[in-house]
């Protein structure tokens, strides 16, 4: 586990503290603030069929929930209130964990947020990501899994400030960083922190991911 300190920004006078995860203080906030930012993600939209707040919000939570049992996650919080998140699997760790794993973490729960058809959906998610992996990971690198801002806190550089602790970690480390983006838009603000795309690929009409990697940098 990393030593950290706690970051602090000032927003409108209010401390926004960057605090380690703790599934029993967070997660219900975490998930809210995820899900609200995730709503209009094409990848979460493909999985619900339509923008579903409350099915954005579970598949955020099952998100964090395997993110976590992998690795580590941070939480930029204003209060009791959660902004937003991120969370990060280690290197020569699989972001995607067992079936069993899932299904014991809140898995069992798919059909009834996301139906039939969206379960299955997720099922070809995973073998589009299980196919990522096993390219750009096959170096060891930190996978950014998860990284989200409530909507009403975008804006302020939170995101950043969410991720800068575990860049510098990972330049410390001497190791790359990975993540998949569904959200084109999110493409040109991951360059600003240094990612380049990989690829641009796709399966059985899963919307287009694009697979970044940022590369360590010499202290």
């Amino acid at each position: 586990m990393m030593d950290l300190d706690r970051r602090v920004c000032e927003r409108r006078r209010v401390a926004v503290e960057i605090l380690p995860y703790d599934a029993g203080r967070h997660e219900a906030e975490t998930a809210r603030a995820l899900g609200a930012a995730f709503a209009d993600d094409p990848a979460i939209q493909y999985l619900l069929g339509k923008r579903d707040l409350r099915g954005s919000q579970w598949c955020m939570r099952q998100g964090v929930r395997l993110a976590i049992a992998h690795g580590i996650g941070f939480v930029a919080c204003e209060g009791g209130r959660v902004l937003g998140g991120s969370f990060w699997v280690p290197p020569g760790v699989s972001p995607l964990g067992s079936t069993i794993h899932q299904l014991k973490i809140g898995g069992w729960e798919a059909p009834f947020f996301l139906g039939v058809g969206g379960t299955a959906r997720e099922l070809w998610r995973e073998e589009d990501l299980a196919k990522r992996f096993a390219k750009h990971l096959a170096t060891p690198s930190w996978y950014l899994d998860l990284l989200g801002v409530d909507p009403a806190a975008q804006g302020k550089g939170l995101g950043k400030t969410l991720v800068a602790s575990m860049l510098e970690r990972a330049d410390r480390e001497a190791v790359g960083v990975v993540l998949v983006t569904h959200k084109k838009s999110n493409v040109d603000y991951y360059r600003c922190l240094g990612f380049e795309v990989l690829s641009d690929e796709t399966l059985r009409g899963i919307p287009t991911g694009w697979t970044m990697r940022r590369e360590p940098r010499a202290s």
